[in-house]
């Protein structure tokens, strides 16, 4: 074949599709139905039973609505059983919104730090175009989820309920980018007069007084005390004194989530076994730990969520919910959409030359609260997700243990349902820091 396409080659390609019978078959159930409809393996679908031998007592589903707030909502599900078991009630609500703001004013101040750090670089280097793109996004991942509650608590949801902008962020996305963008001119601007770092900050800290404007108007000011009146399972009224979202997670999740170990499978090019890479890019509060991954083989993660399970603990993961899945059944399944039989195409690259080369990425972040196990051995797992209850059943997905393998990436869990061999190993490990660019460190939403 010639460098460019030629009208030859157009001609060989019509005459070779002509005589393919299968290609026909599959353009009329594509033209008629469309790619996904026409690519489901009912074969697949049938496997994904909504039933488990092990399950976790979880609250309502939520729905983080229009918002890139995965990584929170799977993040508050792990606490408010912890909290609502302490204070006797069937079901609870943490507030998202409260979080939100403050996960939003931290990014604010880690761009703007990476940005003074950076003034001397080139205006569009690709640091600087990830460092803004990061700072605006309401994606996250569970360590932000850590960093957040360790500085400021939680409050149950009454306390400062999500608002029409809480819900759909786009728009105060659009304008926290033109704003940083704004802030990013006048850093180099310093830059190039002379600033000294220090100098830089002091005008940093009217730049944040900006954003905090913008987030209070956008999305309510945070109390910074509240008192939260409630009925217990037995119907009896209780009142809390007033409390700080610091004073309301000390009493109540005692431990802080300091006890909760990062576990991934992500069999990256590159990434070895065993070791411990960070970067110093991903993040959301300043000087708080960074993001962190920890690969171990699949099986290790699938151990340690089972234990969590069995122990009663809904597990927060991390996977790309896009690859495999029907969003409405909630069914996630490894050769459920049938793309390559579909086309008649290869699709055949690993699990981590998929996310290597770009074609999956680590994009959503959910709960496990369930596993059906055959002879010890899991074959199907409950997924709570954050999608409103009109998805799955009643907002709940089933996953496959095969998809489990392909598209599960990082799992939290406590300490006590790790092997203490691999838990040495990660204690043990020295971290590697890397670039931010590839997909195992994309923002969760």
């Amino acid at each position: 074949m010639e460098k460019e396409i030629t009208l030859e080659d157009i001609a060989s390609f019509q005459r070779k599709l002509a005589n393919d019978q299968k290609a026909k078959t599959a353009r009329r159930a594509v033209n008629q139905n469309g790619i996904k409809a026409s690519a489901v393996d009912p074969e697949v679908q049938r496997n994904l039973i909504p039933v488990f031998s092990d399950e976790v007592k979880t609250g309502s589903v939520l729905n983080q609505r229009h918002s890139g707030r995965c990584w929170m909502f799977a993040g508050t599900n792990v606490i408010r059983e912890i909290i609502a078991e302490k204070l006797n009630v069937e079901d609870l609500e943490l507030s998202e919104a409260y979080l939100q703001f403050y996960d939003r004013l931290e990014k604010a101040n880690f761009f703007l730090e990476r940005a003074i750090e950076g003034a001397h670089d080139p205006y569009d280097s690709r640091l600087n175009r990830y460092n803004l793109s990061a700072a605006v996004s309401d994606g996250g991942h569970f360590a932000f989820f850590v960093n957040l509650v360790r500085k400021y608590g939680v409050l149950p949801y009454q306390a400062m309920p999500d608002l029409s902008v809480s819900k759909s962020t786009d728009d105060l996305n659009a304008v926290l980018l033109e704003l940083y963008a704004t802030f990013l001119a006048r850093i180099h601007a310093m830059a190039e007069q002379g600033w000294e770092i220090e100098r830089m900050r002091e005008a940093k800290k009217d730049m944040l007084l900006s954003v905090y404007r913008v987030l209070s108007i956008a999305l309510g000011e945070p109390p910074h005390k509240f008192a939260f009146e409630y009925q217990d399972k037995d119907k009896k009224f209780h009142r809390l004194p007033a409390l700080t979202g610091q004073e309301f997670f000390a009493k109540y999740v005692e431990d802080g989530l300091e006890q909760y170990v990062c576990l991934s499978n992500s069999e990256m090019i590159g990434y070895d076994m065993g070791v411990k890479y960070a970067s110093r890019y991903v993040n959301n509060v300043e000087g708080d730990d960074p993001v962190s991954f920890f690969d171990v083989p699949v099986n290790e993660l699938k151990k340690a969520v089972i234990a969590s399970i069995q122990g009663g603990e809904p597990v927060w993961f991390a996977a790309d919910v896009t690859a495999q899945s029907l969003r409405k059944e909630g069914q996630l399944g490894e050769g459920l959409l049938r793309y390559d039989e579909l086309f008649g195409i290869d699709l055949s690259l690993s699990k981590g030359e998929r996310l290597s080369y770009g074609s999956t990425m680590c994009n959503h972040a959910m709960s496990f609260t369930g596993v059906n196990l055959v002879h010890k051995k899991p074959n199907r797992w409950k997924v709570e997700n954050s999608w409103g209850d009109e998805v799955g059943k009643k907002g709940y997905f089933v996953m496959d243990d095969a998809w489990f393998d392909s598209y599960v990436y990082e799992v939290f869990v406590e300490r006590k349902y790790v092997d203490p061999a691999i838990l040495k190993r990660m204690d043990e490990a020295k971290t590697v820091y890397v670039e931010p660019w590839s997909n195992m460190w994309a923002a969760l939403d």
